[in-house]
């Protein structure tokens, strides 16, 4: 029996997220590092003006912000993939008018 192995050699690069919001960035593309393991985009309820924010967090940190009526996460896994946020049924670009 001959068994075949391929050394397969894997190139790592830091996750890339949309920063903006509440998160003051500067560029507004943050590299994600340490246990900030997925992009969030994130919308506060509390007050007469929803609030967003969006960058780079712990994954249970984001799903943790899940809170019906206070407040509504997405966090996903690829870069940039939290520019679009679905809420409501509608989905709307984070980087259009809504308020910081």
């Amino acid at each position: 029996l001959s068994t075949s192995c391929k050394s397969v050699v894997s190139v790592c690069e830091a996750l890339k997220c949309n920063c903006g919001g509440l998160r003051h960035c500067s560029p507004s593309v943050e590299t994600c590092s340490g246990f900030n393991n997925v992009c969030a985009s994130v919308i506060i309820y509390a007050g007469s003006t929803p609030r967003y924010f969006q960058g780079c967090m712990k994954s249970p940190d984001c799903r943790i912000m899940n809170q019906p009526g206070v407040s509504s996460a997405t966090c996903c896994t690829t870069d940039l993939c939290n520019r679009y946020m679905l809420i409501n049924m509608y989905s709307f670009s984070l980087n259009e008018k809504f308020p910081s």
